[in-house]
């Protein structure tokens, strides 16, 4: 992956995050922070999936497979709020994710939502995900990868065609 769309990647994060969980952090501080994470993510199998229109990122999952213990981390999900309301990155994105995990043993998905941010979790219980355990600072989710196929096969199904 480019430095320039990593950039992007960063730059959409912070844009979305920024109207919800204000930081203490510069933008840069952040990023230095966020990129460290980020290449240790990458290195131990982290996987991105983008949408790009004309080297402009709208939009991207990332998520994690951990075969060994048979669960997805599904780690953040980022669209830019000019294409929000349409949906169409959205839908993309998770009919791309849902290819992506449809063949791989892992039998379940679980994220993660900050406390600030009711977006996403209402975005997550509407998706069929359940509230596995709350944390100081967010709440934990959880579903089978069968019924999240179940749930969303259509978009996947829309993908393939």
């Amino acid at each position: 992956m480019d430095e320039a769309t990593i950039r992007q990647m960063y730059d959409l994060l912070h844009m979305n995050m920024s109207q919800v969980i204000p930081s203490t952090m510069t933008k840069e501080e952040g990023y230095a922070c966020w990129r460290k994470a980020f290449d240790e993510n990458l290195s131990s199998g982290t996987r991105h999936i983008l949408y790009q229109r004309r080297n402009i990122l709208y939009g991207y999952i990332s998520y994690t497979i951990q075969e060994s213990s048979s669960e997805i981390y599904w780690n953040e999900v980022q669209v830019h709020p000019r294409v929000k309301l349409n949906g169409t990155c959205f839908r993309e994105l998770l009919s791309r994710f849902l290819s992506e995990i449809a063949d791989c043993r892992a039998d379940t998905v679980r994220t993660y939502a900050n406390n600030l941010n009711r977006v996403s979790q209402a975005l997550l219980q509407e998706i069929g995900f359940e509230r596995e355990c709350q944390t100081e600072r967010g709440v934990r989710y959880t579903i089978s990868k069968a019924e999240l196929m179940r749930r969303l096969g259509n978009l996947r199904r829309r993908h393939a065609q």
